[in-house]
């Protein structure tokens, strides 16, 4: 692990949730990193001009530790900035970021990323496969489609294949949640 050979010691290591939740958890095991902290950077304003990042939960007395912050992506690279900003206020000695992928696109780069993306994507992880996959459903089905067509639409404007059977299942589960609901065709519309 690059951050292992970089000889970096973190004191504490923050997860920025929700994404950076499990990169963080299996860098902490690795490393045998027994503190681990979560931190909640919420993106609000989204739609407008002027987006900002909120950052919420508690933090542990930071000063003069050595701080790894962790999260799933740079994507815009906001919260990664904030983050740093907010840490920095608050005392941290070093503070050393690392993300799973580093978009080109993004403001801020880790210090530490497994992969680097040319051109910007968005990335579906394991542990958000239902999230990702239902809010782009909610977004083919502002008009009516057979589940069918929602499942061939997945793929050809968001260029996300899901197995069929999770396809259901995902499905289906909005179904229940009150997502989305069938229409007097029997086609599946958001609610």
């Amino acid at each position: 692990m690059k951050i292992k050979e970089a000889k970096y010691v973190p004191d504490i290591i923050i997860a920025i949730s929700r994404g950076g939740l499990v990169p963080a958890r299996v860098i902490a095991d690795f490393m045998l990193e027994r503190k681990l902290l979560c931190l909640r950077a919420e993106h609000w304003g989204v739609g407008t001009k002027h987006k900002k990042v909120k950052i919420t939960g508690s933090t542990t007395n930071l000063e003069s530790k050595n701080v790894l912050v962790v999260d799933d992506v740079a994507d815009s690279g906001d919260t990664l900035f904030e983050m740093v900003k907010y840490l920095k206020k608050r005392g941290a000695a070093s503070i050393v970021t690392a993300a799973l992928h580093y978009k080109k696109t993004s403001i801020f780069k880790p210090d530490f990323f497994i992969e680097q993306m040319d051109e910007w994507q968005w990335i579906v992880y394991p542990w958000s496969i239902y999230e990702d996959t239902s809010d782009f459903i909610k977004k083919i089905t502002a008009q009516p489609h057979t589940a069918e067509q929602i499942y061939h639409q997945l793929g050809a404007s968001f260029n996300l294949e899901v197995e069929k059977k999770l396809f259901d299942i995902i499905l289906n589960e909005m179904k229940s949640d009150g997502m989305i609901a069938l229409n007097k065709d029997g086609l599946v519309q958001v609610r």
